[in-house]
């Protein structure tokens, strides 16, 4: 064999085992790929299929979260209703309550101690001003007599308070006195005219019988008085 023959085969020679060399890193390098990607693609799997059972977890949690906010909607949308009822009742009762409050309050009726401080006239309706006072009786006028350092009687006028107030008189009613003209008491009482007993009160008569300084007792109802007496004292 010839140096050139060799070296034809010398050549061939390692170009085959070249190629067989490359063949091998290919093959490793494709076995390789192969594994990885296998792994990869059961890693992806394993991935797969838990986020797929957190996500069913997470539904069934919404689906029970839909459901207790339905309840509770609808336990709030009964709770409206019932107060809307209950406010409404109550409305309705307060009105009546308050509207019977009002017709109770517009009848009411007092009777007041007083001195008549002033009378006048505004159009057809009298207004009298009234200094309310205390009348006392028995010990009570007794203690009060003695702390005044007056003579204890069997009653006492005691007027701590010097609040004024006037109301709107009935003209139509009488009048009940029990001093007489010219000085004299009628202890069982006689009546005059609203009208005569302004004149009297304030002087305009000629038999000269003053009842400014008197003390009275007035009935007020609704805020207007009905009836003024005078007091008797024995």
């Amino acid at each position: 064999m010839d140096d050139k023959t060799k070296q034809v085969l010398t050549y061939l020679g390692i170009g085959v085992a070249g190629i067989l060399v490359g063949a091998l890193v290919v093959w490793g390098v494709t076995g390789s790929k192969s594994s990885s990607e296998t792994d990869a693609e059961s890693s992806t799997d394993s991935k797969t299929a838990m986020l797929e059972a957190e996500i069913a977890s997470l539904t069934a949690q919404v689906s029970t979260l839909d459901a207790d906010l339905s309840a509770t909607q609808q336990d709030l949308a009964d709770a409206q209703a019932q107060a809307s009822s209950s406010n409404s009742n109550s409305s309705s009762s307060g009105s009546s309550s308050s509207s019977s409050s009002s017709s109770s309050s517009s009848a009411t009726t007092s009777k007041e101690f007083c001195y008549i401080t002033k009378v006048v006239w505004e159009g057809a309706t009298p207004q009298i001003t009234a200094d309310y006072a205390q009348l006392l009786t028995g010990a009570d006028a007794e203690a009060a007599a003695i702390a005044a350092g007056e003579e204890p009687l069997d009653w006492f006028i005691k007027n701590e308070n010097n609040k004024l107030r006037t109301f709107p008189a009935d003209p139509s009613k009488k009048v009940t006195l029990v001093t007489e003209s010219g000085g004299t008491v009628d202890p069982s009482g006689y009546q005059v005219t609203f009208g005569m007993w302004v004149d009297m009160y304030s002087g305009m008569t000629g038999d000269a019988v003053y009842l400014a300084d008197a003390p009275y007792y007035i009935t007020i109802t609704g805020g207007k008085i009905v009836k003024i007496e005078e007091v008797y004292f024995p």
